[in-house]
């Protein structure tokens, strides 16, 4: 196909003059549009264009000013130009690579860049002077470079991100529409996840929800997901209806002197996490957890280790793929009940607190450690019941003294259990000839 360069014969300065081209037309499916040391002079469009491709060379100082038309082409788009591309309100459409990397100023204002090509390339620039506005991914597209989005992605294709996509604004926003696949292995950055089909996918790398203010429920398969905010302004990520499924390691953290709310009360979603999950407050201010309705579950098959940083939470449930997985209390908790109905936990000397029932079931056990129980504190506000087997019994080994306070009923059965003070409330009523008492216990009856 061949170059069709910008001459600006009739000095007119416009892109939809036949004459200013070398070709004696308006670039067409059959040519590029080429800029080049030819004429440098401002090119400026006055109606849409539709061409094979784009290139603005490195040789071309001039101003190219979209006008709000529409630019499309079945190839390739780059940008190099040592002046200023002035998108405006204009929908770019590129069916081949696209790239803006090197262009020297490059305003987004509210553009619209769509990509619909197979296998291709998307490169942009990582400041926030060079961001895209918005960006549509309706083929199979892959980052060639970070780039800097301004304000909404909307995948309906697959977008591949191996460099790092930072979200520039509070207000940007993902949408993971029909068939959209977000994956790749570097970090995706957004503040808000607005829609996410359920026939889609999240799987890239790292999910940065920064300044995070919305998310709905989906499998996220990332790695790692992070939801946290660093600003001072009082924001609130509220997380909507449905069940969160979350793959990898999850971080809560607020980093600023204000307070971040975490809304679960609003919708009530079950959260349901297969990795590690941590919540911190890294900065002066508060994180405040509004909890709903909802489950809060440790599933999967890995070794999990939960730090709840003393939150007020929902039901915990601890329901692993087998027994013998682990999940590991790193952080003090309240939660509404707690129930294991399969895994092994280790409480691992803190203090822990249900408003109403604490429940291990015949599949759940406690890690074998001989000092597992030593200086865990558990409080339950409801009833307790334990209930191992007959052989394999549900065991709270320790070395020295654990508390354990039950105000409503409390049974055990094929339970063995030592060091025990149980004297903070009603009496464990473990006297039906099924479990062992280890030693040193208070307050229960075998």
């Amino acid at each position: 196909m061949a170059n069709n360069v910008w001459n600006n014969s009739d000095a007119d300065n416009d892109a939809n003059n036949p004459n200013n081209w070398s070709l004696g037309h308006v670039p067409t499916g059959t040519d590029v549009a080429y800029f080049d040391a030819t004429s440098v002079a401002n090119c400026t469009l006055s109606d849409d264009i539709s061409c094979a491709g784009f290139n603005v060379t490195s040789n071309y100082s001039g101003k190219l000013d979209l006008a709000g038309y529409a630019i499309t082409t079945t190839g390739d788009m780059t940008f190099d130009g040592t002046g200023e591309v002035d998108c405006g309100a204009s929908t770019i459409t590129c069916a081949g690579n696209f790239d803006s990397v090197d262009q020297a100023t490059w305003t987004c204002g509210t553009s619209v860049l769509v990509m619909t090509g197979t296998s291709k390339t998307l490169a942009g620039g990582t400041s926030y002077a060079k961001r895209f506005y918005d960006i549509t991914i309706s083929g199979t597209i892959t980052t060639a470079s970070g780039m800097n989005i301004g304000h909404t992605c909307i995948i309906t294709g697959t977008f591949t991100v191996n460099h790092n996509v930072g979200g520039s604004d509070i207000t940007c926003c993902l949408h993971i529409q029909g068939t959209g696949v977000l994956n790749g292995s570097a970090t995706f950055q957004i503040s808000y996840i607005i829609e996410f089909s359920s026939s889609g996918e999240i799987s890239v790398s790292t999910l940065w929800l920064r300044v995070g203010r919305q998310i709905v429920a989906g499998t996220y398969k990332s790695a790692t997901v992070k939801i946290d905010d660093y600003t001072n302004n009082n924001y609130t990520c509220v997380f909507g209806a449905g069940t969160y499924v979350f793959e990898g390691d999850v971080t809560f953290d607020y980093n600023g002197d204000a307070t971040y709310t975490l809304d679960f009360a609003t919708n009530n979603p079950d959260l349901e996490f297969q990795g590690d999950v941590t919540v911190k407050n890294s900065g002066g201010g508060t994180l405040v957890w509004t909890k709903g309705t909802g489950t809060i579950s440790f599933t999967g098959s890995s070794a999990q280790n939960i730090d709840l940083n003393g939150l007020t939470i929902e039901d915990l449930v601890v329901n692993k793929t087998n027994v013998t997985d682990t999940v590991t209390f790193t952080g003090e908790w309240v939660s509404d009940s707690f129930t294991a109905t399969k895994g092994t936990v280790d409480f691992n000397g803190q203090t822990l607190e249900t408003a109403g029932d604490f429940t291990m079931g015949s599949n759940s056990q406690v890690v074998s450690d001989a000092d597992a129980m030593d200086g865990v504190d558990l409080t339950v506000g409801g009833n307790l019941s334990l209930r191992g087997e007959s052989d394999d019994r549900l065991t709270f080994n320790a070395t020295s003294s654990w508390t354990l306070a039950v105000g409503g009923t409390a049974y055990a059965y094929f339970v063995e259990t030592e060091y025990s003070d149980a004297s903070g409330g009603n009496v464990i009523r473990a006297d039906d000839g099924t479990s062992v008492d280890g030693g040193n216990n208070v307050n229960w009856d075998f």
